[in-house]
């Protein structure tokens, strides 16, 4: 059985609403998964313990209030939506004309798509054959079984 990474940051209804997010930012196609593996959410979650308390406070907020912006546009939250209302929801806060809205969204995509392509299992879908400069010394070694696949994440 592999090791567990068990996030901190992103737990019970915001890792679902996470997953959620970023399979319709990357949504699964013929060569490869979508970004809503619980591989990226690990990744993305060891990212937020590393970042600013404050923006860590306001980025977290800005999931749950995602969330629950689902009742705008369907009238249930966002993980409960079709696929269809929740294109329209990220269409809507990605042109949104409120600037932090639009930040806020824009900050979920760049994690999304930051897990998803430091993956290296991800990296062949997408014609990458990896660093030049291969196993360097990481800092921290969980950030490094995350991208390499060999921890069980759990929310």
């Amino acid at each position: 059985m592999a090791e567990v990474y068990q996030c901190r940051h992103l737990t019970g209804q915001r890792f679902r609403t996470f997953l959620k997010i970023a399979d319709r930012i990357i949504p699964p196609d013929g060569e490869g998964p979508g970004g809503g593996m619980p591989e990226v959410a690990g990744i993305v979650d060891w990212s937020i313990e590393h970042m600013d308390p404050n923006l860590r406070k306001m980025l977290l907020l800005f999931i749950t209030v995602f969330e629950y912006m689902g009742f705008l546009f369907g009238l249930k939250p966002f993980s409960k939506l079709s696929p269809e209302r929740q294109d329209r929801q990220l269409r809507w806060l990605e042109r949104s004309p409120i600037s932090k809205i639009r930040m806020g969204f824009f900050g979920l995509k760049t994690y999304a798509c930051m897990g998803y392509y430091s993956l290296e299992k991800v990296w062949p879908t997408i014609g990458y054959e990896g660093p030049l400069v291969a196993d360097r010394a990481f800092p921290d070694e969980t950030i490094r079984a995350l991208q390499k696949g060999l921890l069980e994440v759990r929310g």
